[in-house]
């Protein structure tokens, strides 16, 4: 027998219909552990506050994480486990979001609305001949360049891996400080791993460019967010983060203080089509897991990099 023991009653429901044969368990309902002969798990943010679970599904196989980021599971509980994201379902809305996060910040939205705004003393920027940095060449970090390219040739990537493929006015580069030199905005697109936490430090903060427009959609721990913070209240740079640390923002941070910062709570994901991808990628990955077959956004564990 086959149990999943899932978290979010949405995806129970699309596939209880699709595998008649599979016992679904609502993680809220456990009260003791599931044994069967395999043992799933789907599960995602937000992520149940009582850890219980983790004893409750400590004979799960699989798992698979609702969300692209998967930071929120203990590397020491997922040893042995086969892990699964959702990674590359919502890569154009949060390209969307970081484009127009900089279109926002160059054309002055939403002040040019007010009544009293004048543009011959507050001119509007351009993107035309500025230099943008993506930090980031994955799935969203792709997209990103992808809506760039049309607005400016001067794009700057920051990707861990060579690619062969040449892009029209794009540079890529392994080296961090190469790609953020000279540039009027800086969008933070990598996942966050042990490799790229704090990618945006204390140091290389203090090397951006006078002006630069931080845009994160990556997560908090890309960033020192006490030197942006501090950069920012110095008016060196200026912000917009769709990911902070806590989550929510408590309303007295420091963050929400500063004038030159805009935040959003964490929606740069949203879109009318993510969770249908979600849950279709949740069947196919599934079914893979079921029949034997190939998965999708398998995650290698660090004792799995070598392969």
């Amino acid at each position: 027998m086959t149990s999943v023991i899932v978290q979010d009653t949405a995806y129970l429901e699309a596939l209880s219909g699709e595998f008649p044969d599979v016992d679904f368990i609502r993680l809220d309902a456990l009260t003791e552990p599931v044994e069967d002969e395999r043992v799933g798990l789907i599960i995602g943010r937000p992520m149940p506050q009582d850890a219980s679970w983790m004893q409750l599904a400590k004979f799960a196989e699989y798992v698979h994480f609702t969300s692209t980021g998967y930071d929120e599971l203990l590397p020491e509980w997922l040893e042995g486990r086969t892990l699964t994201t959702a990674k590359g379902t919502n890569s154009v809305p949060v390209a969307e979001f970081a484009v127009a996060c900089v279109l926002a910040r160059v054309k002055n939205i939403p002040q040019v609305w007010e009544p009293d705004y004048r543009v011959f003393t507050q001119p509007l920027g351009t993107l035309q001949g500025a230099k943008v940095a993506v930090l980031g060449y994955g799935t969203v970090g792709r997209r990103i360049v992808e809506m760039l390219r049309p607005f400016t040739d001067q794009i700057a990537v920051f990707r861990r891996r060579p690619d062969d493929a040449p892009v029209d006015g794009v540079v890529f580069s392994d080296v961090v400080g190469d790609v953020l030199a000279g540039a009027a905005h800086v969008i933070l697109a990598l996942e966050l791993t042990d490799d790229t936490r704090v990618v945006l430090d204390h140091a290389r903060i203090g090397r951006l460019a006078p002006g630069a427009h931080v845009v994160n959609v990556g997560r908090a721990g890309l960033v020192d967010q006490d030197a942006l913070l501090g950069a920012a209240r110095e008016g060196r740079i200026s912000l917009t983060l769709d990911v902070t640390a806590p989550e929510p923002l408590p309303l007295e941070h420091p963050l929400r203080d500063v004038g030159d910062a805009r935040l959003s709570p964490h929606v740069a994901w949203s879109g009318p089509q993510v969770v249908p991808n979600r849950i279709a990628l949740v069947i196919d990955n599934l079914r893979a897991w079921l029949t034997g077959g190939d998965l999708t956004n398998v995650v290698l564990m660090p004792a799995d990099v070598s392969r």
